[in-house]
């Protein structure tokens, strides 16, 4: 580490938290370090690049910047400029061209999202404070979509690439991102959400899960704690997992496990 003790406190201090910065150091404390710490942005790999393609057409969509009718050339049109980069192998299916295929079946029987409610707004800024005892902290974020139904119900979508939760566990823990936004929509129209959804565009699929109140809670103290653990920090080892290190991880090709 060349940072020393002084200059690390202070970099955490005046930090302002959001969850993907919360849950990076979950997935290795040495990649936060290098990202948040150092400043190395890395490499992006083949699934965020896809998915934060699929997330742009989305979002112009929501916006009446693309009409439903656009969506589709949108996606084939453009699909290698903007994935330039190779999925890993697998011996049993082509990944790139699973994904690929995967893209272009959502876009041809996508419907918009009428049957579930009117959209109130895309990618809107969240800004609100996590706090917990003693501690407060500042977070940001973008609500991927935010609609409301026929009974002026606030509904709070965000569109995931992954098929599908591996457990019940992992979409709790996915979960956490929306109920902290659901604080700032509590904050900023007097009520919380009745629903919270992930748009599984891969799998072309819509997970539900109805606002509950303990989860949200707990969200809150997941953030906070974790927060409170980064500034405890001072090794920041890495976690090593062998497909995440050589595939994912934007710092893979500097970083030795």
């Amino acid at each position: 580490m060349d940072v020393n003790k002084e200059e690390l406190k202070l970099m955490i201090d005046n930090m302002t938290w959001s969850y993907s910065r919360i849950n990076n150091f979950v997935t290795c404390p040495y990649m936060w370090y290098m990202t948040y710490i150092k400043g190395f942005k890395g490499e992006q790999n083949a699934f965020a690049s896809s998915g934060s393609f699929v997330h742009s057409i989305l979002e112009r969509y929501a916006k009446e910047e693309l009409y439903i009718w656009d969506l589709l050339d949108e996606f084939v049109d453009n699909y290698d400029e903007q994935v330039p980069y190779n999925f890993p192998p697998n011996k049993w299916v082509d990944l790139g061209e699973k994904n690929y295929n995967a893209g272009v079946e959502y876009f041809s029987n996508f419907e918009g999202f009428d049957d579930i409610g009117e959209i109130v707004g895309a990618e809107i800024k969240v800004t609100t404070d996590l706090e917990d005892w003693d501690c407060k902290y500042q977070f940001t974020g973008f609500i991927d979509l935010l609609l409301q139904d026929k009974d002026k119900e606030f509904i709070i979508m965000d569109h995931k690439s992954k098929s599908k939760f591996k457990s019940k566990k992992e979409q709790a823990e996915y979960a956490h991102q929306l109920y902290i936004y659901a604080k700032f929509i509590k904050e900023k129209y007097g009520k919380f959400p009745k629903m919270l959804m992930f748009n599984m565009f891969n799998a072309n699929d819509i997970v539900k899960i109805p606002f509950n109140e303990k989860e949200y809670n707990d969200a809150i103290y997941w953030c906070v704690d974790i927060i409170n653990k980064i500034k405890q920090e001072t090794k920041f080892e890495k976690n090593v997992d062998d497909f995440f290190c050589n595939n994912l991880c934007n710092h893979r090709k500097i970083c030795s496990k």
